[in-house]
């Protein structure tokens, strides 16, 4: 692919993730959010993957093109992951021991069964607290704000990515914020938010990789917590809250501090 096709891109897919991120925290649904945020992570894949393509004679080529693989695994589970925080493993299957156990559970989390259940347990949850137009409007004005604050930062000290990418960092940490506050029925568009954040981070440290050319610790250890953040939550904070709540729905506040 010519250089200039693969800069041309490159310009152009950032811009369509923060419109993914806008679109999720103006979603009324769970899984509208869903949905929004495996296409902002397959444009995350898609990024990673130029940035690999243009570096193939540079020595990160083979760095970024593993770092793939921490997208690709998000995309592909996170479906499982959340049916797996909404739904009680059911106690009939239950059987067997160490990988087999486990290999019973991502079957059933992937089966049309719990897809049902889950989609009955999400309905009517997701909405905005304030309106759609409202919450677009918002997140386009935070947008504004990133590329203000960008193109000051960019002309009084010296950055290792780009103005713009830098822009679009601090758009989706942003919005991500945003959709954890206007989405506050239940505990997975919060989370869905948080995920939006996760994504800023894991696309500045690609950014970072990519245009300084150097091997930097910081980059590596947030690209690690990307993945293992998520996992963590899915696995243990996300199932466990179900269980003492009993529902995924938010509690207000004195049922949380009695």
């Amino acid at each position: 692919m010519p250089d200039q096709w693969i800069d041309l891109l490159q310009n152009i897919l950032p811009f369509l993730m923060l419109l993914t991120s806008m679109r999720m925290s103006a979603s009324i649904s769970i899984r509208d959010m869903i949905v929004w945020y495996r296409y902002q992570t397959g444009l995350l894949i898609l990024i990673v993957f130029l940035a690999a393509l243009k570096d193939v004679e540079g020595g990160f080529s083979i760095l970024l093109i593993l770092l793939v693989i921490a997208p690709l695994f998000l995309l592909w589970t996170i479906n499982m992951f959340l049916r797996y925080a909404t739904l009680e493993f059911p106690v009939e299957k239950k059987t067997g021991l160490g990988w087999k156990k486990i290999w019973t559970m991502i079957s059933y989390y992937r089966s049309k069964e719990a897809t049902r259940k889950s989609l009955n347990e999400w309905r009517g949850l997701g909405k905005s607290r304030i309106g759609q137009r409202l919450s677009i409007l918002i997140d386009i004005g935070l947008a504004c704000f990133s590329f203000f604050v960008s193109y000051q930062i960019g002309q009084h000290s010296i950055l290792q990515i780009d103005i713009n990418s830098l822009a679009i960092t601090i758009a989706l940490l942003l919005s991500g914020l945003f959709t954890i506050y206007n989405k506050n029925d239940n505990i997975l568009s919060s989370w869905l938010g948080f995920l939006v954040v996760d994504q800023s981070a894991f696309f500045m440290a690609v950014k970072t990789i990519e245009q300084s050319k150097t091997e930097q610790t910081i980059p590596i250890v947030v690209l690690l917590l990307y993945v293992s953040i998520p996992l963590v939550v899915y696995l243990w904070f996300l199932p466990t809250r179900r269980r003492v709540f009993g529902n995924i729905r938010t509690q207000p506040l004195d049922t949380l501090t009695r």
